[in-house]
C-alpha cells in the first residue's frame, strides 16, 4: 500500500514549512524558512524517504503558478501608490540601475562563466526573488530542462544564504538591518 497520496504529500509538504517557519522565527530570521524546507526536501529525496514526485502529488506547484503567483502580483501592484512612488524617485531610479547593471553582467560576464542559458535563467530569481524563480521554474520545466530547474533552484538557495549574511554583516552598521 503506497502512502505517499497527494493529501499526505500536501501534508508532509506544510509540516516542512510549519518547521521552517518555527527555525525561522527561533533564530530571528537568520535561517529562512524557506533555506530549511530546500535543504530538509533535499535530505528527505536523497536518501529516498519521500518518492521523486511527492511535491508534484500535492499539486502545489499547479496552484503556486495559477493562482497565489497571480494574487502576489496583484497584491503587489495594489499596495504600492503612483504618489509614493513618486516620492520615492531615488529607490525606483537605484532599482532600475541594478536590473539594468544585473542585465550587462549576466549577458556578459554571466554568459562567459556559465554559458547563456544558464546565464539567463538567473536572472530573474536573483533580481525577483521568489515570484521570480516560480514563474522561471515553471518555464524551465515547461521546456523539460531538468539541468537548469537544478542550476535554478541552487541559485534561490544561494540568494537566501546571500540575503541572510549580508543581513548580519549589516546589522551592525546599520539599524535598517537589524
Amino acid at each position: 500500500m503506497n502512502i505517499w497520496v497527494p493529501l499526505f504529500c500536501f501534508a508532509v509538504m506544510a509540516l516542512l514549512f510549519s518547521m521552517g517557519d518555527y527555525v525561522s522565527f527561533k533564530t530571528k530570521g537568520y535561517f529562512s524558512a524557506y533555506l530549511f524546507v530546500s535543504v530538509v526536501y533535499l535530505l528527505l529525496f536523497n536518501f529516498n524517504i519521500i518518492p521523486r514526485d511527492a511535491l508534484d502529488n500535492t499539486g502545489l506547484p499547479n496552484l503556486a503558478s495559477s493562482i497565489v503567483l497571480a494574487l502576489v502580483l496583484a497584491n503587489l501592484g495594489a499596495s504600492i501608490s503612483v504618489r509614493q512612488l513618486v516620492h520615492e524617485w531615488r529607490t525606483v531610479l537605484i532599482a532600475l540601475l541594478a536590473m539594468a547593471g544585473l542585465l550587462i553582467v549576466g549577458f556578459t560576464l554571466g554568459s562567459w562563466i556559465v554559458g547563456r542559458e544558464y546565464s539567463l535563467v538567473s536572472l530573474g530569481p536573483i533580481a525577483g526573488g521568489l515570484a521570480a524563480f516560480l514563474v522561471m521554474l515553471q518555464g524551465v520545466n515547461e521546456l523539460g530542462r531538468g539541468d537548469l530547474a537544478i542550476f535554478l533552484s541552487g541559485i534561490n538557495i544561494a540568494a537566501v544564504c546571500g540575503n541572510s549574511h549580508c543581513c548580519l554583516v549589516l546589522a551592525p552598521r546599520m539599524p535598517a538591518f537589524a
